[in-house]
């Protein structure tokens, strides 16, 4: 297995890699072996990982992340962590994103500060283009990316989908940190972008794909989304039924490229989501599920 790793250096600099043995490769780096540019620009922490099957995989995608514009490769911080177990080499890991001194004894795992893990929420509400555009823009977000889930088919590309043969629904996929913003937070911007009255369609958009859905991760999600839909359908905010779908997450399977920041690329693309009138009214009425720390 090959691993693809991204160290921010002491001046806030970005560095890549490709390792067969990340922790040993860590070490160089802090030791002033690992290369004339950290070398220069140490200490180094661990800033994203990705694992591979094959050397060729992990060096093209390496690649790929030196192409991007600068500002992009601040999106590497949706995933950072989210591979990581809880392995004696891993926690050394952990040891350097948290900042603690590289030679910290693996066994004193009680000591070491091990950064909030991120968590996965994913909501269909129509296009996805529009929905990824509302999700990224809120604080505590720290990833989005599109694609398909609730489905049958394997592997689905968009014109499957959009054929209504294979049951998925365009969905965005969150990624958040949970002490910047809670999952509560998000079902509120859920909630008041989209209308969940109207059974496959938002809009001008129509069709299976662009059902309302809440697929949960977890009993706290499940619960949440529940309650945040009888709490709205007891104050009869929308004056109709909610047909929202709240049902375990499924495979998740990655839209095309193209579809991806689809807005950010096309600013003036399509997009059919607005503010609902009624927002200040749901966020009324779910503000009591939102943790108090928030």
């Amino acid at each position: 297995m090959w691993t693809l790793y991204v160290l921010r250096c002491r001046d806030g600099s970005l560095y890549t890699g490709v390792t067969t043995d990340l922790v040993r490769r860590l070490k160089q780096h802090n030791a002033g072996t690992g290369g004339a540019y950290t070398r220069a620009k140490r200490p180094v922490r661990l800033f994203y990982r990705e694992e591979h099957k094959n050397q060729s995989s992990a060096l093209q995608r390496e690649a790929e992340l030196k192409a991007w514009p600068k500002p992009l490769k601040e999106e590497l911080r949706m995933v950072r962590l989210s591979s990581m177990k809880k392995t004696a080499g891993i926690i050394l890991a952990a040891v350097l994103l948290g900042g603690s001194p590289l030679g910290a004894a693996v066994g004193e795992q009680a000591e070491i500060p091990m950064q909030q893990e991120l968590k996965k929420a994913t909501f269909g509400a129509g296009c996805f283009w529009g929905t990824e555009k509302i999700f990224s823009k809120v604080p505590g977000v720290v990833g989005t990316s599109v694609g398909y889930m609730g489905g049958s088919t394997k592997n689905p590309n968009y014109l499957q989908v959009c054929s209504h043969a294979t049951g998925h629904a365009e969905v965005v996929q969150v990624t958040y940190d949970p002490s910047q913003v809670s999952y509560e937070e998000l079902l509120i911007t859920f909630w008041e972008w989209h209308d969940p009255t109207t059974p496959n369609q938002q809009g001008p958009d129509v069709g299976s794909q662009y059902r309302s859905v809440i697929f949960f991760y977890d009993p706290h999600q499940e619960m949440a989304a529940k309650r945040s839909k009888q709490l709205l359908e007891k104050a009869a905010v929308y004056g109709k039924l909610i047909v929202t779908e709240i049902v375990p997450a499924g495979e998740y399977w990655l839209a095309e490229e193209y579809h991806q920041k689809y807005l950010v690329k096309n600013p003036d693309g399509y997009c059919s989501h607005v503010l609902r009138p009624i927002s200040s009214k749901i966020r009324e009425i779910l503000k009591p599920l939102v943790p108090a720390s928030k």
